[in-house]
């Protein structure tokens, strides 16, 4: 799961930092790909439940890694139009957004302990164009 993890969030990073878009969109698909296995893994975790950890009330050690990207998804939204995991429920069942961890995503960010703990979106997405301005990452494509 780590390695899931790591890979999802270098791809995260990438579509945000990559150097061409040809880039981008390859990374684009790697971090929807991992998506798929995190679907996977949350089905058999959760048992059914809320969270990975198998709690409909507490999130657990996995939910607290996962959620840790919430904003960075959030912002690459933001900054690309892009949804990996639309937490607004619009596109839930959508072919390209895992319905589970949609509705996971949700219920994670409105978790008490989530919302105090999650960044601010605006920070991230300040935080990342400021990087891409270090970078000279053209986003004009």
């Amino acid at each position: 799961m780590a390695c899931v993890l790591w890979k999802f969030w270098l791809a995260i990073d990438t579509v945000s930092l990559g150097p061409t878009s040809e880039t981008r969109v390859q990374v684009t698909a790697d971090a929807r790909a991992a998506l798929r296995l995190l679907e996977g893994a949350f089905k058999d975790c959760s048992s059914g439940a809320g969270f990975f950890s198998g709690s409909d009330a507490v999130p657990g050690f996995l939910d607290l890694a996962l959620g840790c990207f919430l904003s960075a998804l959030r912002a690459c939204g933001r900054l690309h139009g892009l949804s990996l995991i639309d937490w607004t429920g619009g596109a839930t069942g959508s072919p390209r957004t895992p319905p589970l961890l949609d509705r996971w995503s949700h219920r994670f960010a409105t978790h008490p302990a989530a919302r105090r703990g999650l960044p601010d979106t605006n920070k991230v997405v300040e935080f990342t164009r400021f990087f891409q301005a270090k970078f000279k990452v053209d986003v004009s494509k």
